[in-house]
């Protein structure tokens, strides 16, 4: 949209070229996010498929290097494990979504997508799955009293 384009639009709409300007970077920015919630659910998810007790070794091994050796090992850290290390969430994030408008909204839809798949790949971790999109959906809110 060029500036002749914008003072038509002041004169029909009764705004200010200021108005005007905000009005056509609102809804470009709208187009702009739809469109990467469209490509967002398009993208494959693919959940890699190990027995659970060698990703709960995995997980046991990365919180040992943390610092953290575990007694128990929470379906949340399984979960997280899956998620980060045997699906392509990190890398889509990386190259499909970072810095791009709209990219909060396609966070949170790859996130339930990814969790989706995780708890059809590994039934076991079904509950877990949903509890984390509920969470993500319904977060709590946290008062400073």
């Amino acid at each position: 949209m060029n500036f002749d384009e914008l003072v038509a639009i002041e004169k029909v709409a009764g705004k200010s070229v200021t108005e005007a300007i905000l009005a056509a970077a609102q809804k470009i920015a709208e187009e702009k996010e739809k469109e990467l919630l469209g490509v967002t659910l398009d993208i494959p998810v693919n959940v890699e498929i190990l027995p659970l007790d060698e990703i709960v070794k995995r997980v046991t091994e990365e919180k040992t290097k943390w610092g953290i050796p575990p007694r128990h090992v929470p379906n949340r850290w399984i979960v997280n494990y899956i998620r980060h290390k045997l699906t392509s969430y990190d890398t889509i994030i990386e190259e499909e979504l970072r810095g791009k408008v709209g990219r909060e909204k396609a966070y949170g839809l790859l996130r339930e997508r990814v969790l989706e798949e995780i708890g059809k790949a590994y039934p076991r971790l079904k509950y877990e799955a949903q509890k984390q999109i509920q969470a993500e959906r319904n977060p709590r809110k946290i008062s400073n009293l």
